[in-house]
């Protein structure tokens, strides 16, 4: 099986109401303690400026997925992904993304996930993922990381759980 999409193409948000500017400086901060006083004086030397502005338009982020996934037996499953961000909007990057993952339910009830991707804003990844997938309901949990095989090493963790309820 095969699938390509494109996520957002020419897509933006239209900001009108309440527009405003904020600019602040920061020149520092001095704490000035005093003996037998338990509250610290803060003298705060920012500056806050608001300005309103005219409305503006925000791109959204356009990306193109192209995905395969090959059933190697009843429940075995092999995918890949290619991810390629198409404009710099909102932290969207245009170095290419690939991956690849496996899904395998070794009993009628246990989903097993597990894969990696390489390259894109967050560089190297792998991730895990398991659930209960009972008749009418099925209860997942997934968690990736960054740029580690250990958890103690990672750069950052992500993780998900979610609830199906089955009617």
């Amino acid at each position: 099986q095969f699938s390509l999409s494109f996520i957002d193409l020419g897509g933006s948000v239209h900001y009108s109401e309440k527009t405003e500017r904020h600019k602040i400086n920061m020149y520092g901060k001095a704490i000035v303690y005093h003996p037998f006083d338990e509250d610290p004086e803060t003298e705060d030397s920012s500056v806050d400026t608001t300005e309103t502005i005219e409305p503006f338009d925000v791109d959204v982020p356009s990306k193109m997925r192209l995905g395969a996934a090959y059933q190697f037996k009843k429940n075995l499953v092999f995918t890949a992904e290619y991810v390629q961000g198409l404009d710099h909007s909102f932290g969207n990057s245009t170095t290419p993304r690939i991956g690849a993952g496996v899904f395998y339910k070794p009993l009628w009830w246990l989903p097993l996930r597990g894969g990696f991707s390489l390259g894109g804003n967050n560089g190297f990844i792998i991730a895990l993922g398991s659930g209960i997938d009972l008749k009418y309901m099925t209860i997942d949990f997934s968690y990736a990381m960054k740029n580690a095989l250990w958890p103690t090493h990672s750069e950052g963790l992500f993780t998900g759980i979610s609830l199906m309820i089955k009617l």
